[in-house]
């Protein structure tokens, strides 16, 4: 948008000179994610961080020695569900949340608390569980129906943009997010977990005392506490026909109105995946290199 390329009002109003008119930084989709369901076990089988970087602790000896062990767990996630919580019996039908399994509880002054910007008074009932064994699940909100926006707030590249995801201007996206949460519950009820003695840790929101524990509301309250970016944005500069006001680059990821400029990242997504956008990300920019190999004869067709 600085460059001239985006809603020409917008930038008129910052007296930035319209190159092309085009809704760049509309349409802005993110993965929002509930953090806030954790479960005791009575097994000491999962993760606990003081444990993981004790030098005379077993995990730092298995991964120097063995490569195996808790620290060869990737991003710190060990599995991962897909659900259709309005169609569970379409095993064809895409999935509405994604379930992000962890081998232990939310510590203190670990990533989580601080990426949802958790209070003290919070962070200080988490950390009563620091030392406890324990797992967790993250509730991923994977086809979210709200749209945000990224607008300029200067005509100038230090100041900072406005950026305004609308998590939840959609009120279905509340519902489908509850749904997880109960998907979750139920798993938590399981043999399998209740093998462990699996126990739900009730932690007190202030903030929702007015709400019947368990019940949508309370969970709607909480939700708004515990949920942070999952960081996947995307569709800011949407892919779509020529002919599509709502639509910034064509199918060939060329932008629309100007010569020799592409975009191949999450931003083209006219809808989010639903799945981690890292991999699509990939197999975007591959595709845009093939393209370009091919306008310009350098693709080799294979057989």
């Amino acid at each position: 948008m600085l460059s001239g390329i985006g809603p020409a009002k917008h930038l008129t109003k910052l007296g930035i000179n319209v190159v092309q008119d085009a809704p760049v930084g509309e349409n802005l989709m993110d993965h929002l994610t509930f953090f806030g369901l954790t479960w005791t076990i009575n097994a000491s089988i999962s993760l606990i961080i003081p444990e993981m970087v004790n030098p005379v602790n077993p995990y730092l000896t298995d991964f120097l020695i063995n490569r195996t062990g808790p620290l060869t767990i990737p991003g710190g996630c060990e599995a991962l569900g897909f659900v259709n919580t309005k169609r569970p019996e379409k095993y064809d039908d895409l999935p509405d949340i994604e379930l992000l399994f962890a081998g232990g509880t939310i510590k203190e002054d670990y990533i989580i608390p601080k990426m949802i910007n958790l209070n003290k008074y919070i962070r200080q009932e988490w950390a009563k569980y620091a030392d406890t064994y324990g797992w967790s699940l993250g509730i991923v909100v994977l086809k979210p129906k709200s749209r945000g926006r990224i607008t300029l707030l200067a005509n100038d590249i230090n100041v900072k943009p406005e950026i305004v995801p609308n998590y939840f201007d959609d009120p279905d996206d509340m519902k489908t997010m509850i749904a997880g949460i109960r998907t979750a519950l139920s798993i938590g009820r399981t043999k399998t977990m209740q093998a462990f003695d699996s126990q739900l840790l009730n932690i007190t929101y202030t903030e929702c005392n007015n709400y019947e524990y368990d019940s949508d509301a309370y969970w709607a309250c909480a939700i708004r506490i515990m949920s942070s970016t999952l960081f996947h944005y995307s569709g800011t500069c949407k892919m779509g026909p020529r002919g599509d006001p709502t639509a910034v680059v064509d199918p060939k990821l060329k932008v629309i109105g100007i010569q020799g400029l592409r975009v191949a990242d999450a931003s083209i997504m006219p809808e989010i995946v639903s799945a981690h956008t890292n991999i699509p990300v990939f197999m975007i920019a591959e595709k845009a290199a093939d393209m370009i190999k091919e306008e310009w004869g350098y693709l080799k067709k294979s057989r």
